[in-house]
């Protein structure tokens, strides 16, 4: 069986990367973190036969059934980092920045999609 692919082009995350980056040198690492969330999940938009309702949180998103498992694993540390930051009050050190990069990696650039 074939998994369905919902991650950007390799260029487009590099440039995410990159964005999420410079938010992360200043010390923005909570700005960093949910802008990896909000692009991925455009991206996996944009991948989905019938999109990503406009309605579901982000720990919605993440548990779609229509939403590769190796996706979900990729991204479910970026959404607990994003809810704890949002919701929860605290702040995301750069430990935290690290790992929700580390998981945007294996998102964009892990092996075994297909």
């Amino acid at each position: 069986d074939e998994i369905l692919d919902v991650r950007p082009d390799a260029q487009t995350a590099r440039s995410l990367l990159e964005e999420a980056d410079a938010l992360a040198r200043a010390g923005k690492f909570a700005e960093a973190v949910h802008l990896l969330l909000l692009r991925s999940i455009e991206d996996i938009q944009g991948h989905l036969e019938n999109g990503v309702p406009g309605s579901l949180t982000a720990r919605e998103i993440g548990g779609l059934s229509n939403l590769p498992a190796r996706a979900r694993r990729a991204l479910s540390p970026i959404i607990v980092l994003v809810e704890r930051s949002l919701f929860g009050g605290r702040d995301v050190d750069e430990t935290s920045w690290s790992e929700a990069r580390a998981s945007y990696e294996d998102f964009a650039f892990g092996e075994g999609w297909t």
